[in-house]
């Protein structure tokens, strides 16, 4: 793939960004994960360009990713894309808030079956459920997986996904963080290239939803996107690239 020809035919850019692992190093406790100083720059600079539009897009609740990147100007997707805030406005998919009911019931029987396991909790975010078992003994790892998932195959309406040493519990529906992408690049112009940097399995699906857009895999795990970066500090020199190079095609 010829970014840099993908870049010069564009109209706009939009660039989507995951947080954990991606904007930030992953971290034991999601609430200990930060974003250093200088890669909040580096995205606010990028923000700050004309034709850009930089959104992030995570599994964290929106609340919660927006204040941990604490900038404003930005889109931002939280729950997976499942809500969604940009010009000032949030909105919550419907079908999300149907589900709750759903969501509850498995809440508190997965809560139940996991409790007894060292390392296990069970994170509620409103419109979706996340199985941490990062701290779960290896060996006990597969019968948390299988408890999760008996108890998610009694609500139909719900579904598992897996990742990194997490279990995402969600509206069974065609959505996602690729959805979510698609659906800012639609809004924010014709001709616009949509670009979406993340290192989960969620981000490995909007990968192949984006098939007009760019896809950057952050890891060295085999992937579905167009390009690949080692890690968080390879992503803030990322972004500094794409600034630069952006403003060379405006010229």
């Amino acid at each position: 793939m010829d970014l840099k020809a993908r870049l010069a035919s564009a109209e706009g850019l939009l660039v989507s960004l995951d947080f954990d692992g991606t904007l930030a190093p992953i971290t034991t406790r999601p609430e200990d994960a930060t974003l250093p100083p200088e890669r909040r720059e580096r995205v606010a600079a990028l923000a700050a360009r004309r034709d850009v539009t930089v959104a992030v897009v995570s599994g964290r609740v929106l609340s919660d990713v927006r204040e941990r990147v604490g900038l404003d100007g930005l889109a931002y997707a939280g729950n997976h894309g499942l809500e969604l805030l940009r010009n000032g406005r949030r909105v919550v998919h419907p079908i999300a808030r149907v589900r709750r009911p759903a969501l509850r019931r498995a809440r508190d029987a997965i809560a139940e079956r996991v409790a007894d396991v060292p390392g296990t909790w069970v994170e509620d975010k409103e419109l979706t459920l996340t199985v941490h078992y990062r701290e779960v003994d290896p060996d006990d790892r597969e019968a948390v997986q299988r408890g999760v998932r008996r108890v998610v195959d009694g609500e139909p309406s719900l579904r598992v996904d897996p990742g990194k040493a997490v279990l995402e519990v969600l509206p069974d529906f065609p959505w996602g963080k690729g959805r979510a992408v698609s659906l800012l690049a639609t809004g924010a112009g014709v001709g616009w290239l949509p670009m979406h940097v993340g290192d989960d399995t969620s981000d490995e699906r909007a990968f192949r939803t984006l098939t007009d857009g760019v896809g950057v895999a952050v890891g060295g795990d085999a992937t579905a996107a167009d390009a690949s970066l080692d890690g968080p500090e390879a992503v803030g020199q990322f972004l500094a690239w794409l600034g630069e190079q952006w403003d060379v095609t405006r010229r």
